[in-house]
């Protein structure tokens, strides 16, 4: 194997435009902090209060360390990965004023470092009762980590511009296998990010057993392979490659204990529902049986819970723990929902998916070397 060279560490478009979304999570003084930590390449506490004077400063360090901005290094502080530090160098405006205010990254830092503990605190008690874990739903925000493209790129590569009419109109006079010609460059990713591996982990030990996917990809089955559980470990299942009566069979037999459900098809099965037509409603087998677990407590991940057949499943019933960067829009569907059931809300930087499952790994674990 060759050795690396400064090449291999530049950022593609895509990586390019998530490190770039990381940046504009960061209060000021937190870019104030990377533009030392950068310059220096290698920096303490006591040197960087000497350039930073805020009060607050070992809890923006603390933060930051802990949701993978900045790593430790001895006593000093060094950004927290090759390639976030290469676009910083190349690429970060050091002189725009972020739209974050310092007193809501601590509020947020604060906040949601608080809400992870409890999650983990409550998966911990249901463990030792003896009962069945919440139900882990994923979406596309759950892929962008590991080099999936976003919808909005997808349409825009496809289309090219964005226009989700135009995008439906192409895919709905596309034949099956013309579809996953067109499509499948978008969802080839090269390996799961930390946050699958941790999230496969927990699966592992018992924290998650039914996890409802609205992904394509094969990332959680990679992560899976990763953390040493075999094809007898886990049984996945394809909403549309498998019958409904063998999804509803499966999902209620004891063993395999982890089942996996892509709820919208599968790329090996060339199986992708994509338009309002095919993500408007779930046979009705898979719907009832959906409503089922949906309606008890649910984790979910990275979804924006916009889609139509998901939605008819969720009705009053358990504790939701609503997971994304961005709260919900007001009058939402997950809003709305958010407001009958007893539910959490994580979102800001805690909430990007190797942040949040990286810290719930570690609260329930105890491990603090990942």
């Amino acid at each position: 194997m060759r050795p690396i060279i400064p090449r291999d560490l530049e950022p593609d478009e895509h990586l390019a435009a998530r490190l770039r979304m990381d940046f504009d999570y960061l209060s000021d003084t937190e870019r104030r902090i990377l533009h030392e930590v950068c310059a220096a390449e290698g920096i303490n506490e006591p040197q960087l209060q000497g350039h930073i004077s805020h009060p607050r400063l070992p809890t923006f360090l603390h933060g930051m360390t802990q949701l993978g901005y900045l790593r430790r290094e001895g006593d000093d502080y060094a950004v927290g990965n090759a390639f976030f530090a290469g676009w910083l160098r190349e690429s970060a405006d050091w002189k725009q004023k972020s739209e974050i205010s310092d007193e809501a990254t601590l509020d947020m830092m604060e906040g949601g470092k608080r809400m992870i503990k409890r999650s983990a605190a409550l998966m911990r008690d249901r463990k030792a009762a003896g009962q069945p874990p919440y139900v882990l739903v994923l979406g596309a925000g759950a892929t962008l980590s590991s080099g999936c493209r976003a919808m909005r790129d997808v349409v825009q590569e496809v289309v090219g511009h964005y226009d989700l009419k135009a995008f439906y109109d192409i895919l709905d006079n596309l034949s099956e296998t013309e579809r996953y010609a067109r499509l499948q460059q978008f969802f080839q990713e090269p390996y799961p990010s930390p946050g699958y591996r941790h999230l496969a982990e927990l699966a592992k030990i018992g924290y998650f057993d039914v996890i409802f996917s609205t992904n394509f990809d094969f990332l959680l089955e990679n992560a899976f392979t990763e953390v040493g559980l075999k094809a007898e470990d886990v049984e996945v299942l394809v909403n549309g490659r498998e019958s409904e009566d063998y999804i509803l069979k499966a999902l209620e037999r004891p063993t395999p204990r982890i089942k996996l459900l892509k709820l919208h098809g599968d790329l090996k099965a060339r199986n992708m529902a994509f338009t309002p037509k095919e993500i408007f409603e779930f046979g009705q087998k898979v719907e009832n049986v959906l409503a089922k677990y949906l309606n008890g407590d649910v984790v979910i991940i990275g979804h924006e819970m916009r889609d139509d057949d998901i939605n008819r499943c969720i009705r009053d019933g358990g504790a939701i723990w609503y997971v994304h960067p961005e709260e919900p829009a007001v009058e939402s569907f997950i809003w709305r929902a958010i407001q009958v059931r007893p539910s959490t809300v994580i979102s800001g930087a805690p909430a990007q998916f190797d942040n949040f499952c990286e810290m719930l790994y570690k609260e329930l674990t105890g491990d603090l070397s990942s």
